[in-house]
């Protein structure tokens, strides 16, 4: 019973990992497509102002 337990946190884990892996993946492209920039390596100021122009071409 201890082995099968140890299996379902280590499948757990990995799918934590993936789900994490996926969702860093559309956020990054997003932001590289909308505003030609990396998001993990962008200052606030630069996050904002892509939000501000998502916001801009929502509205229109």
């Amino acid at each position: 019973m201890e082995k099968r337990s140890v299996n379902l946190w280590l499948a757990a884990l990995i799918g934590l990992f993936c789900c994490y892996y996926l969702w860093s993946f559309f956020v990054s492209s997003r932001y590289q497509a909308l505003c030609n920039m990396t998001y993990w390596f962008a200052t606030p100021a630069q996050v904002e102002s892509c939000k501000e122009i998502k916001s801009e071409l929502d509205n229109r």
